[in-house]
């Protein structure tokens, strides 16, 4: 679906599926890593349903199944592990470095 997004990295299953404008995102793993991703730019997602539901998020980093999974339009943050930063949806600057749902 890729339209005017330039410079992405996607390997795997549906991988930056929904992206259309989004700039320099590299996503790899299984189940799609920034699958609704539509125009956010510099995000990586690595693994399982990594920053799946992120549109217009930009710069950042989920590593980790399911991390930053509900993230549709914050920016900045950092998501190490399984499920870190699973419910952050809007909070900007945030970092999780483990195993766990909350932001704090």
């Amino acid at each position: 679906m890729n339209e005017n997004g330039r410079g992405n990295n996607a390997v795997g299953y549906r991988t930056l599926f929904s992206n259309v404008d989004g700039n320099y995102n590299t996503a790899i793993g299984g189940s799609a890593p920034l699958y609704l991703n539509s125009s956010g730019d510099y995000n990586i997602g690595l693994g399982y349903y990594a920053a799946y539901n992120n549109t217009t998020g930009e710069n950042n980093i989920a590593i980790g199944q399911n991390s930053l999974y509900e993230n549709t339009t914050a920016h900045s943050n950092l998501a190490i592990g399984v499920n870190a930063l699973f419910e952050n949806t809007n909070i900007n600057e945030s970092y999780g470095c483990f195993r766990g749902f909350s932001i704090v």
